[in-house]
């Protein structure tokens, strides 16, 4: 027979895991970027900038990504 105690404590445990890993997905989606923005290719740098912040304003004007927006850290 098993312990009691020990299966509401591992249930509890599930509880909280599950809690906590609804909580971390509350915010945006953060995506890193590492294009150029100065020195001699800041060009295609700036460019590619404009293209990920035109993409990224279209796909949350389309609810974001599972639900969730999109940010961009360049």
């Amino acid at each position: 027979m098993r312990n009691p105690v020990a299966s509401l404590l591992i249930g509890l445990a599930v509880v909280l895991v599950g809690v906590a890993t609804a909580h971390a997905q509350i915010g945006p989606i953060v995506i890193g970027s590492s294009i150029p923005l100065t020195g001699t290719v800041a060009t295609f740098g700036q460019h590619s900038r404009w293209g990920s912040e035109l993409a990224i304003a279209e796909a949350n004007e389309k609810g974001g990504v599972l639900g969730r927006k999109i940010e961009i850290d360049f």
